[in-house]
Parts: C-alpha cells; structure tokens; sequence
C-alpha cells in the first residue's frame, strides 16, 4: 500500500465539517461525485459526531470500496482543529 500523510492543520472556523477530495477520471459525472461525497460527509458526520479519527476512519473506508485505487483527502474541522488524510496513490498520473 502507498504511504499515507496525516497533518494536523489549524484554520479559522467553528462549525464541524467534513470535506472529501476525489480523484476524478475522464467520463466521470462530476455533480454525481459531489453528491455521493456529501451523503458519505453527512453520514460520518451523523455517526461518529466530532470524533476526527473516526469521521475520517469511515470515510476512508467507503471511498476504498467505492472507488478502489483513487486518490483521495479527507479533513474534518471544528473550532480551526482537525484532522487531514491524504492518500496520493502515485499522483499525480501520468498525461
């Protein structure tokens, strides 16, 4: 498995949120995309609650299962504190 690179990372804000990166590949729906990683956001969010680590932790897992060998980051924030997972599968790809 390819390194992964997790950052403690500080920015101003005060609500929890939860954002998702994706790699996206020639003939993808995009809006399609956005939609499927908001409903995956909305669902760690509801389950896990504040807990970065498993916010994160159940993310990672579906976007694995869902889109196998993509590149992918997830950051979760509350009050400028929060958690990043970066995991570049070799990007960037090749032309």
């Amino acid at each position: 498995m390819s390194a992964r690179e997790y950052y403690a990372r500080a920015t101003v804000g005060s609500d929890v949120e939860c954002s998702i990166g994706l790699e996206v590949r020639s003939g993808d729906d995009v809006e399609q995309l956005t939609w499927d990683l908001k409903a995956i956001a909305t669902a760690a969010l509801t389950i896990h609650g504040g807990h970065h680590q498993d916010v994160a932790a159940y993310v990672e897992l579906k976007l694995l299962r869902n889109w196998k060998g993509r590149a992918y980051f997830i950051e979760t924030e509350e009050d400028g504190r929060g958690v990043q997972v970066y995991q570049p599968f070799g990007m960037p790809r090749g032309s």
